[in-house]
C-alpha cells in the first residue's frame, strides 16, 4: 500500500519567537494513512494551525492526465536536499487560472524530458507536487539567483498565478533558532510548560 502523500500548510499562532515571520510555509510529507497523520498532527495542533492537502508527485499526475504511465520518470532523489554553494531554495505555490486548468494539466504530463529540462534552465528541481482537483501544486526548487528563478517561472505565467517564497530545510531553519542569544532559555521554559 502506497503512503498518503501530503502538503501541509502551517502557521504559528501566536508565533513562538517573535523575531521569526509567521506565514504559512508548506511541508511535504507521506504518511502511511490518515491515523498516523493525526497522530503527528496532534503533536503541533495547540502551536499552529494545519491545512493539509493530499498531493500527487509528477509521475502520479502525468499517469493519471494522461491515462498511461508517463514515458520519463522525474526523479525524487533530491527532496529534503540542503542547497548547494550558492544556491537559495524557494517554494512555489501556484494555482492554475480557472480557464487555463486542463490546458496547464495537459502542457504539464506531455512535456519530454529535454523539455522540463529546458525549462528548469539554471534552477535544480527537487520536487513537484498536484493538487489535481483544485489545480494548485507546490514546486520546491534551487537557484543561484532570483533572475534564473523568474526565468524558469516566466513560462508559466500565462497558465498559472504563482506565489515565490525563500525557504530553509529543517537543519538550515533550526540553525538559525538555535543561533538566538535567547534560544536556550525560551527552549527550557517551553519544554518546562510542556511537561
Amino acid at each position: 500500500m502506497r503512503p498518503l502523500a501530503l502538503v501541509l500548510y502551517l502557521c504559528s499562532t501566536p508565533p513562538i519567537y517573535t523575531h521569526i515571520q509567521t506565514r504559512p510555509r508548506g511541508l511535504h510529507l507521506q504518511a502511511k494513512n490518515a491515523d498516523v497523520l493525526s497522530g503527528w498532527m496532534l503533536n503541533w495542533a495547540t502551536k499552529c494551525t494545519i491545512t493539509v492537502h493530499p498531493t500527487l508527485d509528477d509521475n502520479e499526475a502525468r499517469e493519471i492526465i494522461l491515462g498511461r504511465e508517463p514515458a520519463f520518470q522525474a526523479p525524487y532523489d533530491e527532496v529534503g536536499d540542503e542547497p548547494k554553494h550558492g544556491e537559495t531554495l524557494y517554494m512555489i505555490k501556484y494555482q492554475f487560472k480557472e480557464s487555463k486548468r486542463l490546458e496547464g494539466q495537459y502542457m504539464f504530463a506531455n512535456m519530454t524530458k529535454e523539455q522540463e529540462d529546458a525549462n528548469a534552465g539554471a534552477t535544480r528541481t527537487l520536487g513537484h507536487w498536484y493538487n489535481l482537483g483544485t489545480g494548485c501544486g507546490m514546486v520546491v526548487s534551487a537557484a543561484k539567483s532570483a533572475k534564473d528563478l523568474y526565468k524558469c517561472a516566466l513560462n508559466w505565467t500565462a497558465l498559472c498565478d504563482m506565489d515565490i517564497s525563500p525557504v530553509l530545510t529543517d537543519a538550515a531553519a533550526r540553525a538559525v533558532i538555535r543561533a538566538r542569544p535567547d534560544h536556550k532559555e525560551k527552549a527550557e521554559a517551553l519544554m518546562s510548560q510542556r511537561g
